[in-house]
């Protein structure tokens, strides 16, 4: 089951980006002039550091469970890792923090990261097709914490980045 659904969420992202019917919904979100699909981590913190809440996105950390307890962007929330949050349990619970996100701030915009970013472009693409507001943090957590070590520890947590080795790196 959960070979299909990966397999099922891979052939959705490659599909979207291809050029097959342009009239699928995910084409046209990709295409959308002017609309930015990635943040990069100076322009989030700018976001998050101005005095304005309506500004503020909701914070979805992608990684899993013991990253994001390990450390996160100030505010985040975590509902699951990426690749699961399509289900229409996590969908109802992202509905959920999103519309009390909203009710606080007037910002329905989501950001969303992984430890490198693949991932959070990935569902990007999806949730942003089906009409929510949503940017990949680019580079993930990696990028927010300038800090090659987090994008290492990473490595070791199931679900994690798997490292290059230094010889095949440099290649």
């Amino acid at each position: 089951m959960k070979k299909h659904f990966v397999l099922f969420m891979a052939l959705l992202f490659f599909v979207s980006l291809s050029g097959i019917g342009n009239g699928f919904v995910f084409n046209e979100y990709l295409n959308k002039p002017g609309a930015e699909k990635i943040i990069n981590a100076n322009e989030l913190k700018a976001l998050l550091q101005d005095s304005d809440l309506k500004n503020n996105p909701l914070l979805l950390d992608g990684r899993p469970g013991p990253s994001f307890e390990a450390g996160t962007i100030p505010g985040a929330i975590w509902i699951d890792v990426c690749s699961k949050m399509i289900t229409p349990e996590n969908r109802a619970r992202l509905e959920a923090a999103l519309n009390e996100h909203y009710n606080k701030t007037g910002n329905k915009k989501i950001v969303v990261w992984c430890g490198a970013g693949y991932n959070a472009m990935q569902l990007a693409t999806v949730l942003g097709g089906l009409g929510y507001d949503i940017k990949a943090l680019k580079y993930g957590f990696h990028a927010w914490t300038g800090n090659d070590a987090d994008f290492k520890k990473s490595a070791n947590i199931p679900g994690g980045p798997v490292e290059i080795p230094a010889k095949l790196a440099t290649n």
